[in-house]
């Protein structure tokens, strides 16, 4: 059995197209809704559609008060039976027939502890065209593990999704679940996973052909607050990142940010991060991180 945690907050417009889509896979689950103290009309939404489904769907839900999205999943990790474990955001979508593929391919490997999938970039309305995963995901997942505990802090692909992974629910046990010291969700449990597990030895598999999630796209996405994504940030790479290479790892995804800010005419995000940037007195490879993303961003729209 498979145990699918449904993480809500504030999403009542789109809660019950992302549970249908749950209810959908036709494989033995549980659904456990955990909800962290909605202020909109979540809970009787959510109710509501529980009170509608067919009695032989075993969902529930779990209410909490506010407290961040990091204590929702060691809540919803904690709550789980299943010997797997699949958490998915209540504004996206499961893609059930790829869903359920992954999971058996998942369940026919005894040493897999976690198999890694795709996600089709969601406009609500529109057809589904563009991958989140793309090239460069490949390319980082095709390397050794030495060399993958090294880029996952100098240069990892982006976005790392929890919805496109299911999980071992005993490996996630193994490494603690969620450091709640930590706001960052997904980013860091990428790290304590590919240190602790092997792709060469297929304790991790990854398959972007698996299209299992729709990440959905609106204007209160939060790696659309540019500034909060900075603080998550710095706060997890002080805690995970090895010394030696702090403040190189820092400087390069400074670089990232400063394109997204100059994207965005956020001249308040520009200007902390060269004074962060000459703080550290990490100038130089900033300015060759930066002339490197332009030349891969250049070659995309080519």
């Amino acid at each position: 059995m498979i145990s699918i945690i449904v993480l809500s907050y504030n999403h009542g417009g789109y809660i019950v197209e992302t549970l249908r889509s749950v209810c959908e896979i036709n494989i033995e689950k549980e659904i456990i809704i955990i909800d962290d103290g909605s202020t909109d009309d979540s809970i009787n939404i959510i109710n509501g559609f529980i009170r509608s489904c067919d009695i032989g769907i075993n969902i529930r839900l779990i209410e909490k008060s506010n407290s961040g999205l990091v204590t929702s999943l060691n809540l919803g990790l904690n709550a789980a039976k299943g010997e797997s474990i699949y958490f998915i955001a209540s504004d996206d979508l499961v893609c059930p027939d790829d869903f359920s593929s992954m999971y058996e391919d998942f369940i026919s490997n005894q040493k897999a502890q976690m198999i890694i999938g795709n996600a089709w970039v969601y406009y609500a309305g529109m057809p589904c065209s563009k991958k989140s995963y793309t090239n460069k995901h490949n390319a980082f997942f095709s390397l050794s593990d030495s060399k993958i505990r090294k880029e996952i802090f100098l240069d990892f692909p982006k976005p790392l999704l929890l919805q496109t992974v299911i999980f071992k629910r005993k490996a996630l046990l193994d490494i603690g679940g969620w450091d709640e010291n930590l706001i960052w969700d997904d980013y860091p449990m990428f790290v304590k996973l590919l240190s602790k597990y092997s792709i060469e030895e297929n304790e991790i598999i990854y398959d972007p052909s698996m299209l299992v999630a729709k990440y959905r796209q609106h204007d209160t996405n939060s790696y659309k607050n540019t500034a909060k994504q900075l603080a998550m940030l710095k706060q997890t790479f002080e805690k995970l990142t090895p010394p030696p290479i702090f403040k190189k790892a820092l400087a390069k995804q400074y670089a990232f940010y400063f394109l997204v800010a100059l994207r965005n005419k956020d001249y308040t995000i520009i200007n902390k991060l060269l004074v962060e940037v000459y703080n550290n007195k990490t100038f130089f490879v900033f300015t060759c991180s930066l002339f490197k993303q332009v030349i891969e961003w250049m070659k995309r729209k080519l």
